[in-house]
């Protein structure tokens, strides 16, 4: 007889595992579990067993030691489809199409040449959305409405050369299709934990509405595409990524023949992560921000100081703003983006990193839950494209996780130009009670991208 030797975990219940657990917020479940059973656990997920990785040392050994057995991950029943049939790089099975094409976004899409060429793009978009903020004082900004549309400009024109490509005319219809297929591919559907039960997305909707809002996407891409094969069409001085895209697949040299299905789920990694992250990011920043005045401040005197006479900050100037980015850092590391993230190995066995465990321990932070953007070592880490979980002693290079990719066209230039536009010359003022009175309050319906709880309103009133 042959026992298996598993992590432990806490005792589940017949049929369902330890799904009841997890409860609405399965971050924060999954954190408060890791302090009783240890930074290695497992759980029974429906009929799908898990790995719960809560440290860093552990994601080291999982993700650098044995990264050739997690290299996959699970094929969710939104995600296959969202993603035509995981043709996307974040979600391809690990194989020959997952490595030439992410050789394409490494060597085609995602070049230091190409990502500087898209700055003037990112600065005019910039200069464009601070002057509606401008115009709008004193009256009442929707902040996350306005960095959702600047983040969806920037990568519309970085990946369609225009900022209305296809049928979407409006960026309130563009985030409708991109917020409900956020909700479809991280809210709970029963086929993930269940295959067998599939059959009942048939009659909870699930389906109807995941098929409605595939052929909304569909139909986006479809127009896109036929935009740019239209002979008529005017040429501009530099490739869109969706011409460069279009060329690869012409090209015979190449060792995979790119079908249009697999173009467009190239094109969801672009679309779907590269607007919603930055988005993301970027609200959670202004509001740790609004929420600890003392680090507001001393952000704008390094804005001011960095400014000396200028109408604005280039992305040239970026590197001399080193507390700027401590800023952003801190914040990536009090709301990472994407909560839980997990991969797949032989067996069914899918582990998952709890990053916000891994960004709230206190043994690595000594202000684990509150915001602090001072230096976590005794130099500062050149920025080098590289990407990974900063844990105060060591980087956990995500390059080294076979599924991890870079995905919005310059999106760490774009956040941090961002971050910092006009913070030098304006006084912002909170008007939304969410912000300070609950802002203990997360997300409740769950989404791939965790965003700010409601949109975040403030005042804006110019610098006297």
């Amino acid at each position: 007889m042959i026992t298996r030797r598993l992590p432990p975990g806490p005792k589940k219940l017949p049929i369902i595992g330890n799904l009841h657990q997890l409860g609405k917020l399965p971050h924060r479940s999954l954190q408060n579990m890791s302090k009783r059973y240890g930074d290695l656990m497992f759980l029974q997920l429906g009929s799908v067993p898990a790995l719960v990785v809560s440290s860093p040392d552990m994601a080291r050994e999982i993700f650098k030691n044995h990264d050739l057995v997690f290299s996959g991950r699970p094929a969710l029943y939104a995600a296959k489809r969202f993603t035509y049939n995981l043709s996307s790089i974040s979600l391809a099975p690990y194989g020959e199409y997952w490595r030439e094409v992410r050789k394409i976004l490494v060597l085609e899409l995602l070049t230091a040449k190409r990502v500087e060429s898209f700055g003037r793009l990112r600065v005019q978009e910039m200069t464009l959305a601070m002057e509606r903020i401008k115009n709008k004082a004193p009256n009442v900004v929707d902040l996350s409405s306005m960095m959702f549309s600047l983040s969806n400009n920037v990568v519309c024109r970085a990946a369609f050369g225009k900022m209305n490509p296809g049928d979407v005319r409006n960026s309130s219809r563009f985030q409708e299709i991109l917020d409900e297929t956020q909700h479809l591919m991280g809210e709970f559907n029963i086929a993930d934990y269940f295959p067998w039960m599939g059959w009942i997305n048939k009659f909870n909707g699930i389906d109807r509405r995941l098929e409605k809002n595939f052929r909304d996407l569909d139909r986006f891409f479809d127009q896109v595409i036929e935009e740019h094969l239209d002979p008529m069409r005017p040429k501009s001085d530099s490739e869109d990524i969706v011409d460069v895209l279009l060329g690869i697949q012409k090209d015979p040299n190449q060792t995979i023949n790119l079908s249009d299905e697999q173009l467009k789920g190239v094109l969801v990694d672009v679309f779907v992560a590269g607007t919603d992250t930055s988005t993301a990011t970027i609200i959670w920043t202004m509001a740790e921000l609004m929420r600890n005045p003392h680090v507001k401040q001393k952000t704008q005197q390094e804005l001011r100081q960095s400014v000396q006479g200028k109408t604005r900050i280039q992305e040239s100037d970026l590197p001399n703003l080193p507390y700027l980015k401590l800023v952003i850092k801190e914040s990536l590391r009090l709301h990472p983006p994407a909560r839980c993230s997990s991969g797949e190995k032989p067996r069914k066995v899918a582990p998952s990193p709890t990053a916000t465990t891994f960004r709230r321990k206190q043994e690595y932070f000594s202000t684990a839950r509150r915001c602090r953007p001072t230096p976590r070592t005794g130099r500062t880490r050149r920025s080098s494209g590289r990407r990974g979980l900063w844990t105060g002693r060591r980087l956990i290079l995500e390059d080294s996780i076979l599924s991890c990719c870079r995905s919005a066209p310059g999106g760490e230039a774009a956040l941090e130009l961002t971050s910092q536009c006009r913070w030098w010359s304006w006084r912002w003022r909170i008007c939304c009670f969410a912000l300070i009175g609950n802002f203990r309050r997360e997300c409740r319906r769950r989404m791939l991208i965790w965003r700010n709880p409601g949109s975040q309103c403030i005042r804006k009133l110019l610098f006297a």
